[in-house]
């Protein structure tokens, strides 16, 4: 387990540790001003509750990102793997060119060898 996550899960149970501990003050009923009319509700609750919506939204907005950066790494292997293939495939082809270049190349050296051969044997027998 990552550093990170083990430190995410210490301060989650320090802040539920906190709020269980607190509770009777958090649930406490207080009158809330809103713009257009005045409610009574537990503002520890509602700022839980938008707490948690906000968490909520972030690891959702994380999760997608993290979803794309898996997708993009995929295909970038994808294509990476192609581009090996082609690569592999193409000195392949100049390597069978070399080859028969050097064939071809190895051929006349040979002929002209055995004509100047024959020559010196012709020479010698005179």
């Amino acid at each position: 387990m990552r550093l990170r996550n083990v430190l995410y899960i210490v301060i989650g149970l320090l802040l539920l540790v906190l709020l269980i501990l607190n509770w009777s003050v958090i649930a406490q009923p207080t009158e809330l001003k809103l713009i257009f009319a005045t409610v009574q509700a537990p503002l520890g609750v509602l700022i839980l509750l938008i707490a948690a919506a906000i968490l909520a939204v972030d690891f959702a907005v994380y999760s997608l990102n993290r979803f794309s950066w898996t997708r993009e790494r995929r295909e970038l292997a994808a294509q990476i793997e192609q581009h090996r293939l082609r690569a592999d495939q193409a000195e392949e082809s100049r390597i069978r060119a070399l080859r028969e270049t050097l064939e071809q190349e190895t051929a006349v050296i040979r002929a002209q060898l055995d004509q100047i051969a024959s020559a010196l044997r012709i020479e010698r027998q005179r």
